[in-house]
């Protein structure tokens, strides 16, 4: 059955991330429900992927379900879409490549080459960019979130992107 080829491409995928340095496990769900696969660690960072082993394009609206599966995790989740290249070479119709374009900067679409080269691109650089780094940082009062810290002072503090 066609869902028996679907799991397959699955389990491929992950035994190659795991191959090459990530942590990456399968998500049971449900049939078309467009959910999250696999789940996956690469330097501190949870990725969440959504696998199309499909013959027929990705359209707007099923681009959209996967994008507000995807926004259920947070903002600092990267969603990947991976897609078989075999079965299909431009994985989004021209109605999901305008919204992708205009919507979706936090997603990535990826075939299995593409998506083990970006892993292996991001190992060759620094395991995470610093965006800000601050040193001998004071401060009378200094708030995260709901902790509230007077009389704070730190040597360094570093920021990093996660991609």
């Amino acid at each position: 059955s066609n869902h028996l080829i679907d799991h397959e491409f699955e389990n491929k995928l992950v035994k190659l991330l795991n191959e090459n340095g990530l942590i990456a496990n399968i998500i049971s769900c449900k049939q078309e429900d467009f959910g999250v696969d696999i789940i996956a660690t690469f330097n501190q960072q949870v990725i969440i992927i959504q696998v199309k082993n499909i013959e027929k394009a990705i359209g707007s609206s099923e681009l959209q379900k996967i994008q507000l599966s995807f926004k259920r995790f947070g903002d600092e989740i990267l969603g990947i879409i991976v897609y078989n290249s075999k079965k299909l070479s431009n994985p989004l119709m021209k109605s999901a490549k305008i919204w992708f374009d205009g919507c979706c900067p936090e997603i990535k679409i990826m075939n299995k080459k593409e998506i083990l080269n970006f892993f292996k691109d991001n190992k060759k650089r620094n395991k995470r960019r610093i965006m800000i780094e601050y040193t001998n940082l004071q401060a009378d009062k200094f708030v995260i979130g709901i902790s509230k810290l007077k009389g704070f002072k730190v040597e360094k503090c570093v920021v990093y992107s996660p991609y």
